[in-house]
């Protein structure tokens, strides 16, 4: 028997993963009010990361970001104590992980403000764009061949009108 516990539980969480995936729609939507593409918010990546994404995340993670570390080759990092050395290096730690996570919800921004268009013809462009690559490969290989024992020409204008049909 299923408990009563458990299935709160995991009403509780599908209600917050649905809430949670309303909010990504509605910032997406704000968003791309805003920005008119991906490029005008990509060019300005390092403003929103640290105007927006690592103040979202919460105080420490400002903090960690602001945090100034010499590096390791610096005199201030040769110089310094162990103990010191052992701090610089943990934070910096700490900064690649916020850094990380930071990256991650960026590119949930983009992915909800400018969503692909439709995954199957995302999926068919690819595919016309790899069926594009073999065709002009064969029409190379066709009018390279030095001794055809085929009808060349033809072969030729054959490959040839495949490789219009698919641009």
């Amino acid at each position: 028997m299923i408990t009563a516990t458990i299935k709160k539980t995991v009403t509780d969480a599908i209600t917050s993963t649905v809430k949670a995936e309303n909010k990504w729609l509605t910032t997406g939507e704000v968003v791309r009010a805003e920005y008119a593409d991906k490029s005008a918010l990509e060019a300005i990546r390092a403003q929103f990361l640290s105007e927006v994404i690592y103040p979202a995340m919460g105080d420490e993670a400002v903090r960690v970001i602001e945090a100034v570390i010499p590096a390791k080759n610096h005199k201030d990092y040769i110089g310094a104590t162990a103990d010191l050395r052992a701090q610089w290096d943990s934070m910096s730690e700490a900064k690649k992980t916020v850094r990380g996570k930071g990256s991650v919800y960026f590119g949930r921004v983009i992915k909800y403000a400018y969503p692909e268009t439709d995954k199957a013809e995302a999926e068919d462009a690819t595919e016309q764009a790899k069926l594009l690559k073999l065709a002009s490969a064969l029409l190379v290989r066709i009018q390279k061949d030095p001794s055809p024992t085929y009808r060349h020409a033809d072969a030729c204008k054959v490959a040839q009108a495949l490789v219009s049909f698919l641009t």
